[in-house]
């Protein structure tokens, strides 16, 4: 059964990138809502207030993190986040510009579940974020 509308939350400070990410969500046909926060110490707070505050209906679906945040860098924030007994099932796509391999090493030892370098070119941009789209909300039909 799919939902009405897929919550995503996005760790992005970049808003030529949430332009992105909403154009892309528009044109991969699945409803998706975005909420964005703009740098770490943002997403800290809102994941440690969503955790202790808000019902099981209001937690997003999927979380896409940046990596290259400012006031607190995607490896901290997704400790964080993972460290909480209600998001930790919460899939966290890492979207980034870094091709560190320490930083995919910690993705995925922090929890991720995927690892995507953002595309420079539009078009290989939007087949990325379809396939995620489509993994996410077509293969897993998040309940």
């Amino acid at each position: 059964m799919n939902k009405e509308i897929y919550q995503v939350l996005a760790a992005e400070d970049d808003m030529s990138e949430q332009k992105l990410l909403k154009m892309t969500a528009k044109q991969s046909g699945y409803p998706v809502s975005f909420t964005f926060l703009n740098d770490g110490e943002e997403a800290l707070t809102y994941f440690g207030t969503i955790a202790k505050n808000a019902a099981s209906a209001d937690l997003p679906d999927l979380i896409i993190l940046d990596l290259n945040l400012p006031k607190a860098n995607g490896i901290e924030v997704l400790q964080s986040l993972k460290s909480y007994p209600r998001l930790k099932s919460i899939p966290v796509i890492i979207l980034t510009t870094s091709n560190n391999s320490s930083d995919l090493k910690a993705a995925y030892e922090e929890g991720a579940a995927g690892y995507i370098r953002k595309p420079a070119v539009f078009e290989d941009y939007a087949k990325t974020m379809q396939r995620v789209f489509d993994y996410w909300f077509g293969t897993c039909l998040l309940l």
